[in-house]
């Protein structure tokens, strides 16, 4: 139901795509498509206006990938 949800928000245009889209990567996460999750926070990088709306979501993707590294060796973590 989530994910439908955050389907439906992210494809209305409306000023809150970025967060529409900010909490699909989340729901996307949280189901363990870690994939998908850095996939929307491309789209987002390149929706975004603002360099600092883009350096924080660039943070997140960030973020997202070292769980991917992680997920795939656990013995990684540091």
């Amino acid at each position: 139901l989530a994910l439908r949800a955050g389907k439906r928000a992210f494809n209305m245009d409306s000023d809150f795509k970025l967060e529409a889209g900010l909490t699909l990567a989340e729901i996307y996460k949280g189901i363990g498509r870690i994939d998908l999750a850095i996939d929307m926070t491309d789209k987002l990088i390149e929706l975004a206006d603002d360099p600092e709306e883009r350096s924080i979501i660039g943070g997140i993707r960030d973020f997202f990938k070292k769980v991917q590294e992680v997920g795939k060796n656990p013995d990684a973590i540091e």
